[in-house]
């Protein structure tokens, strides 16, 4: 199968959402691109969040034929793609996920079925690390989101530092459960007091054991 045939599907799904000039001027915004070049927003997009199963895993030669291949050609040097990823950067791929869950919202299909529970939340987390450039640039970052089964939505997209345990997030969502509510997560939320916590609030916590 084709660099093209592989990608195309992501860029597609994006376009449905989110328009090319949407995207360009969300770019704009965040100061990730104040002018027009090689590099275009989109692009700069789908290299970094789509084109490998683990993010940000990708050698900068990678990044850059990918690139010359979602553009026809245009040629764009390591050192270049390099001094892209700023904070700017950073702020434009947050701006644009938190886009893309939002509108994923909107045309979402809840889940019906025979509800035997008032919600059920399923939450996890995912890492994205960066290259170490000095003491002051951030290893990374944790995303934590976590999606209602019967609505067919997300309900919560919080941002922790890379090396923050999964804990913390549950802490930070303990007063978010309500009375029937079914909170799905593995080993790593899981903590004693906030088991009690559940049970206060009179929801239902199920987590693997086994892994």
């Amino acid at each position: 199968m084709s660099f093209t045939e592989v990608i195309q599907p992501f860029v597609e799904a994006i376009h449905k959402v989110l328009s090319v000039s949407k995207i360009r001027e969300l770019a704009r915004k965040t100061g990730f691109i104040e002018r027009q070049g090689k590099l275009k927003a989109e692009e700069f997009l789908i290299i970094s969040a789509f084109l490998n199963q683990t993010v940000g895993g990708s050698s900068l030669r990678d990044l850059c034929s990918a690139m010359s291949r979602l553009s026809s050609g245009t040629q764009l040097s390591k050192q270049a793609l390099d001094q892209r990823f700023t904070k700017e950067s950073v702020v434009f791929l947050r701006e644009m996920f938190f886009q893309l869950a939002a509108q994923q919202n909107l045309v979402s299909i809840p889940f019906d079925l025979d509800r035997l529970f008032s919600r059920i939340r399923i939450l996890d987390a995912t890492s994205i690390s960066t290259p170490k450039h000095d003491s002051s640039y951030p290893d990374g970052t944790k995303i934590q989101l976590e999606y209602e089964l019967y609505q067919g939505r997300f309900m919560h997209a919080l941002l922790y530092d890379l090396m923050d345990s999964d804990q913390e997030a549950a802490r930070e969502l303990e007063e978010t459960i309500e009375k029937g509510d079914l909170v799905l997560r593995d080993l790593g939320y899981f903590s004693g007091e906030h088991l009690k916590n559940i049970d206060k609030n009179q929801g239902y916590l199920f987590s693997c054991i086994i892994r």
